[in-house]
């Protein structure tokens, strides 16, 4: 089928969209930069997994931790605690960086 699928079609308006696209994936990139810079969410991601910077999270990350290891391991732990994921304060982040970015 060889229909347009849009009603700005001429070549004024595809060099606008294109503008407007180029605009839109630079302030993507400034406000990741920014999210970078300021460091919250690298600070929680590095606190949620913590566990990976422990003895057993590294012999299992280096592939050296056998089934059976683990299985005597999870047999033996008590019942996880279970933890917010915390993922409206994230978001809130996100938002507060993009706004002060844009």
């Amino acid at each position: 089928d060889a229909k347009r699928r849009r009603d700005s079609f001429e070549p004024a308006d595809l060099l606008h969209a294109h503008i407007v696209g180029m605009d839109t994936f630079a302030a993507g990139l400034r406000a990741a930069m920014a999210l970078r810079k300021d460091g919250r969410i690298a600070d929680f991601v590095s606190e949620r997994y913590a566990s990976w910077d422990t003895a057993l999270g590294r012999k299992i990350e280096g592939r050296q931790a056998t089934l059976t290891e683990l299985h005597s391991l999870a047999i033996d732990a008590p019942s996880p605690v279970l933890k917010s994921g915390r993922q409206e304060v994230l978001e809130g982040v996100l938002n507060q960086i993009i706004r002060t970015n844009l």
